[in-house]
């Protein structure tokens, strides 16, 4: 909806999809008028006809994506059975062509927007909860069907599996390469939800480490003698910045103002904003990954409640603005492909002997829970739904 003139039904596509391709390419916060109306083939003085200013164009690029998926959605409900409808619900907000990427990229960068806007932390809200429900439906139909889940359940189901959706993007490939097993992953996840031996069982809140162990050393290239307390000032000078400008505004001069410094004081402990970047990534992932790496038999849920925990697990809002603003090549791409590898072993851990679609359907499900906390962190169905996980490990055994 647009507040000025009614937007002709022959523009409104063209409008949104190129303000889905600057997002895309140039990342939300550079996004301009003059970027759209240039990608569009129009003026921009067409655009402020319609929309009073950025922000009202944005809502609205935002409030088509939604649209779409909720669109395929309707179609999907209306299918002949529950179950078939349940199919086609999900694999309407999967990312399977190139059109649905950069839908999950508009929505995806509204979401790392909204941490930074509580207006439109509102209205992001209120839209994610409305497609969790628009999923529950189909959910509680196939679970009354099968005499399996009591209704009250199916809204913590739909969080698991939205969130597998949304954690997609965070993993090291790029989501659009392999459909065929990103479908596998899905129909495995949804079959152990819904299998008559999938309650799930009360593991331990965390894991038991074996013993101290040491953390590995990183360090920058031009970091021989840097003093430990200016170089984790730095790192948290930028994550600081990062959370409250958006990546676009986390420049040397701004994390060098954060942390009281000069830029040059910057140069002297790291090589530039990109070596910055990356090791804030590698020393705020390291120790929750180290600490799962050396702990003993972890459960799933352990290992997720480790990953999740808002004091000492992951980051997911700075791991999300850095995914979504940097190029496909270069060291923060590398460091996050390095985390990725690291984050699969550890949870092929937790799964064995279970390998392939167990793993994906979980790593991806961690991880857009991750994202789900940073947006609504007292959010009662995705708190319901974290013990939810131990269901992809039911099929499972352990040699004591």
């Amino acid at each position: 909806m647009t507040s000025r003139h009614d937007l002709p039904d022959d523009r409104r596509a063209m409008v949104a999809r190129a303000t889905w391709a600057v997002i895309e390419r140039e990342g939300l916060e550079q996004t301009s008028l003059r970027k759209i109306a240039d990608e569009a083939g129009c003026s921009t003085g067409v655009l402020t006809h319609y929309f009073r200013d950025k922000r009202e164009l944005m809502r609205f690029a935002f409030d088509q994506a939604v649209a779409a998926v909720e669109t395929r959605l309707d179609r999907a409900i209306g299918a002949a059975t529950s179950a078939l409808a349940l199919q086609a619900a999900l694999e309407a907000t999967l990312p399977l062509d190139r059109t649905r990427d950069m839908e999950t990229v508009v929505y995806l960068s509204f979401m790392t927007s909204s941490l930074r806007h509580e207006g439109s932390a509102g209205h992001f809200r209120e839209r994610f909860h409305q497609w969790r429900h628009l999923i529950a439906d189909p959910l509680r139909k196939v679970a009354e069907e099968r005499g399996m889940r009591p209704a009250p359940q199916t809204v913590p189901f739909a969080e698991l599996l939205l969130a597998f959706q949304d954690g997609l993007f965070l993993r090291a490939t790029r989501q659009s390469a392999d459909n065929n097993r990103i479908l596998e992953a899905m129909s495995y996840l949804v079959d152990r939800l819904l299998a008559p031996d999938a309650e799930p069982v009360q593991p331990p809140l965390a894991p038991t480490a074996i013993g101290p162990t040491p953390l590995p050393a990183s360090h920058s290239a031009g970091d021989v003698a840097s003093p430990p307390d200016r170089r984790a000032a730095l790192i948290e000078a930028t994550r600081e910045v990062v959370h409250r400008s958006g990546l676009a505004g986390a420049t040397l001069r701004e994390i060098a103002r954060a942390a009281d410094c000069t830029t040059g004081a910057i140069r002297h402990h790291f090589d530039g904003r990109q070596d910055l970047l990356a090791q804030t990534i590698l020393e705020g992932c390291d120790p929750v990954l180290h600490r799962l790496e050396h702990t003993q038999a972890p459960t799933l849920h352990a290992t997720a409640a480790a990953l999740l925990d808002p004091v000492r697990g992951l980051d997911f809002h700075f791991l999300l603005a850095l995914r979504l603003g940097e190029p496909d090549e270069g060291p923060i791409r590398t460091v996050l492909a390095e985390l990725g590898h690291r984050l699969r072993a550890i949870i092929v851990t937790a799964l064995f002997p279970a390998t392939g679609p167990a793993v994906d359907a979980a790593t991806a499900t961690i991880l857009g829970l991750g994202l789900h906390q940073a947006i609504d962190p007292d959010d009662p169905h995705r708190a319901a739904a974290l013990p939810l996980l131990q269901t992809l490990a039911a099929t499972t055994s352990r040699v004591a």
